[in-house]
């Protein structure tokens, strides 16, 4: 979200699901915090993809010459959302509301909720071969290489994870 002309408010955000039968604490906040993108000494931390992003916005300067770029073909949808941004931006202007926006939570769509568990979901467990879901794997030492790892929540995680394994090994037993 744009704060001015040359700073942004990055928002990431995750969700974790657990089984019905796995208890999950319920939370009274949501945690947050701020992701590091330098080190004490001043170097850049590049070592987790929100990073590594981070830097590429970063590297460009805070204000890019638009002007001057040469858009390819492959560059149409940066082009349309351009538009549609610039369409949007307009409609805010002359006092009306942007598409997305949802003032009413019982006009939310589900889908920005977030989901249920389905175990034949692999977008909500993830494939269960090896460690293709390294988040299903943070209790296995698999979350030091996110940006997940400087979470207040993680020990949770580590734990709801834990619990999932547990309880999937029994159903195999």
């Amino acid at each position: 979200m744009p704060i001015d002309d040359t700073h942004t408010y990055h928002i990431n955000y995750g969700c974790y699901l657990a089984p019905p039968q796995v208890h999950v604490p319920v939370q009274e906040v949501i945690p947050w915090y701020n992701v590091p993108l330098f080190d004490d000494a001043g170097k850049p931390l590049l070592d987790f993809v929100l990073a590594q992003d981070a830097h590429a916005w970063i590297s460009q300067g805070p204000i890019t010459d638009r002007t001057k770029e040469q858009l390819g073909r492959t560059d149409i949808p940066i082009v349309f959302m351009r538009r549609q941004l610039e369409e949007q931006m307009a409609i805010v202007e002359d006092g009306g509301e942007p598409m997305n926006v949802f003032r009413d939570p019982d006009r939310m769509p589900d889908l920005i909720h977030g989901g249920l568990w389905d175990e034949k979901d692999s977008a909500v467990i993830g494939i269960r071969t090896g460690v293709s879901n390294y988040r299903a794997a943070y209790h296995k030492g698999y979350g030091i290489d996110d940006a997940d790892r400087y979470g207040p929540a993680m020990p949770l995680v580590v734990e709801m994870m834990q619990k999932i394994e547990e309880l999937e090994r029994a159903e195999v037993d």
